[in-house]
This record gives structure tokens, C-alpha cells and sequence, in this order.
């Protein structure tokens, strides 16, 4: 007699026909250069399944308070660039947005700085999120600190995730919420995080064709880490020269996903003329 499955067992072949999925599903992508406080009302309502940002942390001195000591160099890197000398109000637009643009059950996964995780989890309150969990980035090759500054390396990043509701989409048995991945070397943005991360958050939290959103798109990594698992991506970035390195990955991502999946070129974009526009749309 055949005996009943596990949960385990049951996760474990969901997990299969999800990875199975995502071989046949055809990318769909909107991208725009914009703010997101001006960019996100523009979102239908409960469009989204997965809200997966990496906003400025807000970390960076406008000055480098040790210049003319030795740690120069070290110290510098406190300051990111002028995208991390903002207010959280960017922060608190998204936040609240994206509780209107999750369908029921969706699910924010927002990357942060440790010391301002309880900041972070206020807005979520406020936006009436619920289920709050702290996940790890493990980075498996973190930059080297040198020895005679007395510091640790930066081995670990945080994000929070909360639930729109209940019944959201949790892909695993059991999870530690520790992601182990290595820095990728080659980045055009300072923090940038590695694809195979990002892919492995939204395989986690989401299903083949759901649509995944990112209001800080950066460099494009959640736009590519979409294509790449079968879901359907909504983005904006407002510097122009991310949004331009953003846009030439998505390009190539497409182009190779198309290849996979050997869709003629229509079948996703009309030309190359149309993705190089303020706008990226199927």
C-alpha cells in the first residue's frame, strides 16, 4: 500500500514543478527611469505578488571625518554617493505602496541596515504589514579588511520580510532564512547584490509567472534574477546612468531567455529601438 506523502516529500516536488515551470514561461518586463514616489502610484492595485528592494540605506557621511589620518581609504567608503544622502521618505512611499500593489498574501522583502532594522519595521507596521522575519546574506567571500584597522569584515547582510494577510508563498519545508552566496566581483553599482541571491529570494517567496517588483532597481538585478526564474518584473530606477546599466543587463538577459525558450523576437519586443526608450514594456 502506498503511503501518504510528507510535507516535506510535498514540498520537495512542488519545489521540482516550480523549477520545471519556469522553462516555459515568456518574460514580460516594464522598466521605467523615475522616481518611486511618482513611479509606484501608477501601479494597478494587488498586481504584484513580490515587493524585493534594496533602497539607500542612508549611511553615508557627506564628509570623510578621518581625512588627513590614516584609515582615509577605509573611512571614504562610508560615503556611497549621492543616492544614499537622502531622507527615508522615498523609503516610507514604498512601503506603504507596496501594501496597495500586493495581491493578498504577497509578500515585501525589504534588504536594510542592520542598526535601522527597527526603523524599517515601524514603516511596515504602519503600512499594516504582518509576519515580520529578519533573513541573512552570508557572503561567502567578503571584501578583507586589513588587520591594523582592528575590524571585522563585512560578512553579513539583513533584510525584512513581511506578509500582506496570510497564506503567503513560503517554498521550502524549512528554512534557517541564512542565504549563503559569494560578493559578485564585477558590480556597476557599490551594492549591488549577487544574481544567484536574488533568484534564490524569489524562488523562495513567489511562483513561476508572478510578477515581482523593485522600486530601487539599481543595476537591474531583480529584473534579471526574474527573467532568469520564470517571473514577470515591474521596476523603476531614477538615476539615469543605473537605469542605463540596468537596461542594457535586462536587454541581454532577454536576449538570452529568448534563445531558451526560442521565441521570435516579436514574441517579446518589437526592436532594440523600443527597450532603449524611458519605458520597457511587452
Amino acid at each position: 500500500m502506498n503511503r501518504p506523502l510528507t510535507s516535506r516529500e510535498r514540498k520537495s516536488i512542488s519545489a521540482a514543478e516550480n523549477r520545471a515551470q519556469e522553462c516555459f514561461i515568456e518574460p514580460r518586463v516594464e522598466f521605467d527611469n523615475a522616481d518611486c514616489r511618482k513611479w509606484l502610484p501608477k501601479v494597478e492595485s494587488e498586481s504584484v505578488q513580490l515587493v524585493l528592494i534594496d533602497p539607500p540605506y542612508l549611511i553615508s557621511d557627506r564628509k570623510y571625518p578621518s581625512e588627513g589620518k590614516k584609515f582615509v581609504d577605509l573611512d571614504a567608503r562610508l560615503n556611497m554617493g549621492w543616492w544614499d544622502h537622502h531622507d527615508d521618505k522615498s523609503l516610507e512611499a514604498a512601503v506603504a505602496e507596496s501594501m496597495r500593489v500586493l495581491a493578498p498574501g504577497g509578500r515585501m522583502v525589504c534588504f536594510y541596515d542592520v542598526w535601522k532594522i527597527t526603523t524599517l519595521r515601524s514603516l511596515l507596521e504602519k503600512a499594516g504589514f504582518k509576519q515580520f522575519r529578519v533573513i541573512q546574506w552570508l557572503k561567502t567571500s567578503p571584501m578583507p579588511r586589513a588587520a591594523s584597522t582592528n575590524t571585522l569584515s563585512n560578512a553579513s547582510e539583513y533584510a525584512v520580510t513581511a506578509v500582506k494577510g496570510s497564506n503567503a508563498t513560503f517554498n521550502h519545508f524549512y528554512h534557517r532564512g541564512i542565504f549563503e552566496f559569494p560578493i559578485e566581483r564585477v558590480r556597476s553599482h557599490p551594492t549591488q547584490k549577487p544574481v544567484p541571491l536574488v533568484e534564490e529570494l524569489i524562488r523562495t517567496y513567489s511562483n513561476p509567472g508572478d510578477t515581482v517588483l523593485d522600486c530601487f532597481a539599481g543595476s537591474g538585478t531583480t529584473a534579471v534574477a526574474a527573467i532568469q526564474t520564470g517571473r514577470y518584473f515591474k521596476g523603476c530606477e531614477r538615476d539615469w546612468t543605473y537605469f542605463y546599466a540596468a537596461e542594457q543587463r535586462i536587454f541581454k538577459s532577454l536576449e538570452d531567455r529568448r534563445a531558451k525558450l526560442s521565441v521570435p523576437q516579436s514574441g517579446l519586443l518589437n526592436d532594440r529601438a523600443e527597450f532603449e526608450g524611458v519605458s520597457l514594456q511587452k
